[in-house]
């Protein structure tokens, strides 16, 4: 059982995004800045909303499926973070108990080391 929250920018698209795509998922505002700052928001806003465990993907994952999610879901009972790391050194999927700090402010994005970067400023 689980909620699916679309983060969407900008703001006042989301009327119309919930129009022209219409499903089974609550839309939200999406901050401005940069991709680690989006998530940052995006997993604060979960924690407020009272999900114990959330996981985030990108909008551009045409091959991932609901095995993926279920096995994400599950790391998460036993550790706090769970990260998916993609061919080109990043990550597919990141997901989160509640934890206090969060490690989405690096220098750079979109580089072969965010993966490794970021499993490290969480301790994995």
């Amino acid at each position: 059982n689980v909620d699916l929250l679309v983060f969407a920018t900008p703001a006042v698209a989301i009327p119309e995004i919930a129009r022209d795509f219409p499903g089974p998922w609550r839309l939200l505002p999406q901050t401005d800045g940069h991709l680690g700052r989006r998530m940052d928001q995006a997993f604060a806003t979960c924690r407020q909303l009272g999900y114990r465990r959330t996981i985030l993907v990108g909008t551009d994952l045409c091959d991932l499926d609901a095995t993926d999610l279920e096995a994400a879901f599950a790391e998460l009972v036993r550790a706090p973070v769970v990260l998916g790391p993609a061919a080109d050194g990043g990550f597919y999927l990141v997901g989160l108990r509640p934890v206090s700090h969060l490690a989405f402010h690096p220098k750079t994005w979109g580089t072969s080391s965010v993966y490794a970067r970021t499993r490290a400023a969480f301790g994995a």
